[in-house]
């Protein structure tokens, strides 16, 4: 099932698409010296209504509503993790991230997803080497981009950087980025092959419209590719130095380890979801009519009380673990492996919890549920799509702790 107005067919090659970055609108240098985390939550909440009224939209056009954007960009939520020396907040932790994004994906999925990266991107720049952090920063307040940790690209080292080609899926939030962010395969000197990360403008990457997808609609994850471009050393960081978690930043937030984090930035937007529906199925349950559940069915109050109970469990995992992922980030130069393993397992299971309870949602909301005019249907087509990211997969993540807590090596390139 496709829910925009046209679906590619496989024999057909994909329009060449052209993104839209916003780079007029950056907030009052002033304005953002007194800007608190407390007063972007509260924008944030503050545009649901907006957010609620574009998902479908955000769906149609296959990615985010330029309106909305345009509106979480003056929030200043894309300032938190710009470091305070670059002139940023360096403000909030994981909880500020999940405060924001929970907020925005209980409208809108996809949306809140875009965000979600193009927040974590600034912590992500914060590792490379600083003279990319100087160049990147003192050209943008923060900027926007996307990309795919899939090493599917070849970068050959050439004199000052590399030559970097390839095609990669997944470039979510890439109609409104001014960068790409790509992985690809570079050889050293000694014939080994290393995943190494690069930054490059978006300008210099082509983008294929190929995503038509059932889930997760709104988020433009087109596949894009690079034909030989030159990409500088400073714009490269090998992807273990980022896993590990590494920082020339005085604050330790900055020498929280990729992978967990990354994990983290998938799980946010599908917990925001399942509260959403969660709160929308208690609403359809108050109301009644057509499409509404009865208050006094009781399969409809037990249904919503267990789905209710798994998400705010679900929020409990999420939270916890990412206090804990700081703590640690706070006490070690670097955190073990079974640490890492063990909160990024938590978010796995965080995130099963959130799909369970909109299946019990959906199960129980009655055919009108699924139309696609209905925000019910929603929730569980984006929490199904999520759910399959590598970084999340419940079963291998599951593989992977029983593993390395019982002392076998890891197996898993993401976790060494």
């Amino acid at each position: 099932m496709n829910t925009g107005t046209r679906v590619r067919l496989p024999d057909q090659e994909p329009e060449i698409l052209i993104p839209r970055p916003m780079k007029d609108d950056w907030l009052d240098a002033r304005a953002l010296q007194s800007l608190t985390v407390a007063q972007i939550v509260a924008r944030v909440d503050a545009l649901k209504p907006l957010i609620a009224a574009n998902a479908r939209e955000a769906e149609l056009q296959r990615h985010p509503v330029d309106e909305v954007w345009a509106a979480l960009r003056r929030t200043g939520v894309f300032y938190l993790y710009v470091p305070k020396k670059y002139g940023g907040l360096e403000a909030g932790g994981l909880q500020a991230l999940i405060d924001v994004v929970t907020s925005i994906a209980e409208s809108c999925t996809s949306t809140a997803w875009c965000a979600c990266f193009s927040v974590y991107h600034q912590w992500v720049v914060a590792q490379f080497p600083e003279k990319f952090q100087q160049e990147m920063w003192s050209a943008y307040p923060y900027f926007t981009s996307a990309g795919s940790g899939g090493p599917t690209g070849v970068a050959v080292k050439v004199e000052g950087g590399y030559r970097l080609k390839g095609r990669w899926k997944w470039g979510s939030g890439i109609m409104h980025s001014e960068w790409v962010n790509t992985a690809a395969m570079v050889t050293d000197e000694e014939g080994r092959k290393q995943p190494y990360f690069f930054f490059l403008p978006v300008e210099q990457a082509t983008v294929l419209d190929t995503w038509y997808v059932d889930g997760m609609c709104g988020t433009g994850s087109h596949d894009y590719t690079i034909d030989d471009v030159f990409v500088p050393e400073h714009r490269s960081i090998k992807i273990s130095t980022l896993m590990n978690g590494q920082s020339g930043h005085a604050n330790p937030f900055y020498r929280i380890p990729m992978a967990p984090t990354f994990a983290l930035t998938v799980l946010a937007p599908a917990l925001g979801a399942a509260r959403g529906a969660v709160a929308r199925f208690k609403d359809r349950m108050t109301s009644g009519g057509v499409g509404g559940a009865p208050l006094d069915k009781p399969l409809s109050q037990e249904c919503w009380a267990k789905a209710a109970m798994e998400v705010a469990a679900a929020e409990l995992i999420t939270r916890e673990a990412s206090r804990e992922l700081e703590a640690l980030s706070e006490r070690e130069d670097r955190v073990s492996l079974e640490d890492r393993v063990r909160i990024r397992t938590h978010y796995s299971y965080a995130l099963a919890l959130c799909r369970n309870a909109v299946r019990l949602l959906n199960d129980q909301g009655g055919s009108s549920a699924h139309y696609l005019s209905n925000p019910t249907q929603r929730p569980l087509r984006d929490i199904t799509v999520i759910a399959t990211h590598a970084v999340v997969d419940f079963v291998p993540a599951m593989e992977l702790y029983g593993r390395v807590m019982t002392g076998l090596p890891s197996n898993n390139d993401w976790f060494r």
